[in-house]
């Protein structure tokens, strides 16, 4: 096991959240103190063979000082497993390797819950159908052994996308089923009242319509209350374009019966897509990505065009404080002209964190954000992934203690394979409504010297186009780090010197007519 290195990394910041449920704008500053100290990224899967993971649904689970991850293990063409890993010291070391599927066929889409003793996987399968069925195993002994591939779905049509969740004696299971496409897809609960011994009737979540689509269901249980939300272009007729917009549906009897479908996203020239949900305590939270701000093209056709990394995908959040009963407005979490997608979410407590993978540095990279107050107040977005490879499909899971558990893909190494991090982070917040810098300021880098990365972190009194650039002690420009038009405020940028030599540098900053440039030194 490498020795566990620590970088804290002090950022001072403004928040700027923005509600636009109906497209204005409703803004909020605070000033934060953030400490984020991140373990050393771990290896997860094998050598071998490629990894993919769900990303958001429920890639990763922790129960007490108990870790699980699963993935899926490509094989061959057509063929994979579905592999499950433990840590038992909160993902400080890991044992081995466990594969709970050993079929000649294309297991896909794993998800996992953990609940005291017992581990709960659901995937896509496709043994029995070539279209998929969603099956399930159990394990009663922390992970160690796990039971037979049980099969929960029979149909003849594309089965999909399952998510699980536990409370008590019960497990949820909620999918997709593809009728017919592209014109028909359908949402649907089932739910075990005796931990996967034996399973109930299943109920139809969304639309008997023949021609509506409705996918991507996501489920979370809590404090009794069944919680689901997924994608509908049941709107799509009026639009006369391809909308997707998010309903939810509770249930309040264990999911006996479900209440009315509500619509949490109203905005037709917009795609809303794959929300996550996590219920805790009364409250519930709700994530997703959102190209509602962008005009550059129109929402025809199916399918819509393919997702050019290029496109303005922002990440959302909206937030119910009584169980479903009522919701709030939309919240912006992300504000730059490149994709923002596939969010996770966790809450524990008012304890929040949001993973994604984010287009802004011209390579998908993971970046988070976090809440200490129930998702009313949030940090600044924070950098986690700095490779050439593509950082992908977060999943995120937070403790009793706010430590966060990260986990996603990466082709680093030409391969895909997934890597695990843990985290933590302390939040600090001010309310400083109104304040603004009063001049233009950079600060010098922090830690200084550094090895590899540092921080830099300035001030804009107004909209600026700013550009950041790093110079060699030979004059000669090695980077851009900033060359953009930025809000007004406090900003903070990482640096990342991997591959530089030790020696002097310099760092200048350029907006409006100010002009400074700082010394740093990359010691090795």
């Amino acid at each position: 096991m490498k020795n566990k290195f620590y970088h804290i990394v002090y950022i001072f910041l403004f928040v700027n959240v923005i509600y636009s449920q109906i497209m204005s704008n409703k803004n909020v500053n605070y000033q934060f103190i953030s400490i984020y100290s991140w373990n050393d990224e771990i290896l997860i899967s094998d050598e071998l063979n490629d990894a993919n993971l769900t990303g958001g649904k429920q890639s990763i689970s922790v129960n007490g000082n108990e870790v699980f991850v699963v993935w899926e293990s490509v094989v061959s063409q057509g063929q994979s497993n579905i592999h499950v890993r433990r840590s038992t010291n909160g993902g400080s070391d890991w044992g081995n390797i466990i594969k709970i599927t050993d079929a000649n066929s294309e297991t896909k889409k794993p998800v996992i819950k953990s609940d005291n003793s017992d581990v709960f996987v659901a995937w896509k399968d496709t043994r029995d159908n070539v279209n998929g069925e969603v099956y399930f195993s159990v394990s009663r002994d922390c992970g160690m052994s796990w039971s037979s591939n049980n099969r929960i779905t029979t149909s003849a049509s594309l089965t999909n996308l399952p998510s699980i969740d536990v409370e008590g004696n019960n497990v949820y299971i909620v999918w997709e089923e593809i009728i017919s496409q592209p014109l028909s897809a359908k949402c649907y609960l089932v739910k075990s009242p005796d931990r996967g011994m034996s399973w109930d009737n299943i109920l139809l979540l969304s639309d008997d319509n023949s021609i509506v689509e409705e996918g991507a269901p996501i489920v979370s249980a809590g404090q009794n209350v069944v919680h689901v939300v997924f994608g509908s272009d049941r709107h799509s007729s009026t639009t006369q374009g391809y909308n997707w917009e998010h309903y939810y549906r509770n249930s309040i009897d264990e999911g006996t019966n479900l209440g009315n479908p509500v619509r949490l996203t109203n905005d037709i020239n917009g795609d809303s897509r794959f929300p996550m949900v996590a219920a805790s305590n009364s409250k519930v939270h709700v994530v997703w990505w959102d190209d509602r701000l962008d005009t550059s093209y129109e929402h025809y056709g199916y399918p819509p065009t393919p997702l050019p990394t290029d496109r303005n995908y922002e990440i959302f959040y909206k937030r119910s404080l009584n169980e479903g009963l009522s919701w709030g407005e939309d919240i912006r979490l992300t504000n730059f002209s490149n994709l923002s997608s596939n969010p996770s979410i966790a809450a524990n407590d008012d304890n929040i964190v949001v993973a994604w993978q984010d287009y802004r540095d011209g390579n998908f990279e993971i970046y988070i954000k976090y809440s200490t107050d129930g998702g009313t107040n949030w940090s600044e977005d924070e950098r986690v992934t700095n490779d050439i490879g593509a950082s992908e499909w977060p999943g995120v899971d937070i403790d009793d203690n706010g430590n966060i558990y990260l986990m996603w893909a990466d082709d680093k190494s030409g391969k895909s394979k997934i890597y695990f991090i843990k985290g933590k982070v302390q939040l600090t917040n001010v309310n400083v409504k109104g304040a603004l810098p009063d001049q233009f300021y950079i600060e010098q880098n922090y830690p200084n010297p550094f090895n590899p990365t540092t921080i830099i972190n300035y001030s804009i009194p107004k909209q600026s186009y700013v550009t950041i650039k790093i110079i060699d002690a030979l004059g000669r420009e090695i980077s851009t780090l900033v060359n953009e038009e930025k809000p007004a405020g406090n900003h903070k940028i990482i640096f990342n010197a991997v591959d530089l030599t030790s020696g002097v540098y310099f760092y200048q900053i350029k907006a409006d007519k100010f002009m400074q440039t700082n010394k740093m030194i990359l010691l090795r």
